[in-house]
């Protein structure tokens, strides 16, 4: 490699070194590499590399004390076109008053290497470090392109020395180190599961399917053996109905007597027909009466049950009491009672689909229908599309009425004040009209108009503009209504 025997701070480069001394930013910006011999000329008096034959970027730069620089740069022939001998070494800087310069220069003479052009084969790509003089500055820069810097080993070794990355566990909002588990019972949110637990979890579910297909297929059997038509396809949001149906018809009968056949026969594909069993000792009940005091007896006479919705014929009374299941026919499905318990909850008091039916009537009676309210007064702002706040309501509002006092310019003062008003329905009042006088003439000069422009409700406040603007007015009073 050439041996820069020559080497040294050019003239321009010591009056920058000067002002870098004193505080100015000492920036580097390239080394320019040329072939030319030294001869007897001076490195001081010299602005420029004598003979350029190549341009690189500065991609290093580290200080190395007690005064130097360590300012390193990729040698590379892939843009080199004609061979020449490395034999000129130029680093340029940034003077803030003169611009770029010739801060250093270094001559190789008869120990220059040569580059060959690329074309040849040969491919040359070096990392090169070169000290250099820098005194005591303190702000020592270059410009880089950070495509081209490269970074030593003993650099990496020492970027990386106690490096101790503290990786946080993971949630479920952030990304980190989690545990594996074969828990198939666990509710945690921060274990992942391994492939053994989601095949125990499998498993289990496949034998919970397995078991409820082979119940549902006993069940189907007990239903077409007394005469109702099932079938193993459908789901059991379609048995259930069947089921219910035969438990409403067979009163007290055991579900034995049901299997059994004894209940029905068969003759009917799509209904059950036949004698209601016996209930025990008792009186005869007469059809047609409702006789409570032989409801313990045996029926006399036949009935058909037709499926949904418990169609009876014949005489037999219709009273849900006579036939032993007070409650089953007021029974809600999910879904009705879900429908209650929202109502419920839409007028103030917590209702749950959980809740017994007795705790919904409690917590009905619990709703209150009584209207609230809350009055108060807003400071006029004097800016245009201005919102207006109530805010921190005991009730959910679903009214507000506003009462305006207008006075325009410094001249005409308002006689009166005008309502306006907004529901929590969309409705926004129209303008309220206020006549106003001037006090010079002494006399009505007309009237303005302030209207509601927008009005939102929330749980518990309310926001609302005005159409026009209120011009030194001191307050707004108002009432808010809600439940």
């Amino acid at each position: 490699m050439s041996s820069f025997g020559a080497k040294g701070l050019t003239n321009k480069g010591r009056v920058l070194q000067a002002k870098a001394q004193a505080g100015v930013q000492l920036k580097y910006t390239k080394y320019v590499l040329g072939d030319a011999q030294l001869g007897g000329q001076s490195i001081a008096t010299l602005t420029g590399v004598i003979s350029p034959k190549k341009t690189v970027d500065v991609t290093r730069l580290k200080m190395t004390p007690p005064n130097q620089a360590t300012v390193g740069f990729v040698l590379s022939n892939q843009d080199v076109t004609t061979g020449f001998y490395f034999r000129e070494l130029g680093l340029y800087a940034l003077d803030p008053d003169e611009g770029e310069i010739l801060y250093w220069y270094a001559n190789a003479g008869d120990t220059a290497d040569y580059i060959p052009p690329t074309n040849t084969g040969d491919v040359i790509s070096k990392t090169i470090d070169m000290l250099v003089y820098v005194g005591t500055a303190s702000n020592v820069t270059l410009t880089i392109d950070q495509n081209l810097a490269y970074v030593t080993h003993d650099e990496l070794a020492a970027a990386l020395e106690g490096l101790d990355p503290d990786i946080p566990l993971a949630s479920l909002t952030e990304p980190g180190i989690t545990q594996l588990s074969n828990a198939i019972n666990s509710t945690s949110d921060a274990l992942a599961a391994t492939p053994s637990a989601v095949k125990k979890a499998y498993d289990r579910a496949d034998q919970a399917f397995t078991a409820g297909n082979e119940r549902k297929a006993e069940v189907v059997a007990a239903l077409v053996a007394i005469g109702v038509s099932a079938s193993t396809s459908e789901t059991w949001e379609q048995l259930i109905p069947k089921i219910a149906a035969v438990i409403r018809a067979t009163g007290n009968a055991t579900v034995s007597d049901v299997i059994a056949g004894k209940t029905f026969s068969n003759a009917t594909a799509n209904g059950l027909t036949g004698n209601i069993p016996d209930r025990g000792a008792g009186g005869i009940v007469t059809p047609g009466t409702t006789d409570q005091t032989k409801a313990a007896g045996r029926y006399t006479s036949a009935i058909t049950i037709k499926g949904e919705p418990n169609l009876i014929a014949g005489n037999l009374p219709k009273d849900k009491t006579f036939f032993g299941i007070t409650g089953l026919l007021e029974r809600m499905t999910t879904s009705e009672k879900q429908a209650i318990a929202n109502a419920i909850t839409a007028k103030g008091v917590a209702a749950s689909v959980n809740d017994t039916n007795t705790v919904l009537a409690q917590k009905i009676g619990q709703i209150k229908n009584t209207l609230r309210s809350a009055s108060g007064s807003l400071t006029v702002q004097n800016v245009d599309n201005y919102p207006y706040q109530v805010t921190n309501l005991a009730f959910k509002p679903v009214l507000i009425v506003a009462q305006v006092y207008l006075r325009i310019g410094s001249t005409y003062t308002a006689t009166s004040r005008g309502y306006i008003y907004a529901d929590a329905f969309g409705f926004l009042s129209n303008a309220a009209n206020i006549d106003y006088y001037n006090p010079n003439e002494q006399e009505s000069s007309g009237s303005s108009s302030v209207a509601m422009a927008s009005a939102q409700f929330g749980s518990n406040s309310v926001t609302f503009t005005l159409s026009s603007r209120l011009f030194y007015a001191s307050d707004i009073p108002y009432v808010v209504y809600g439940i």
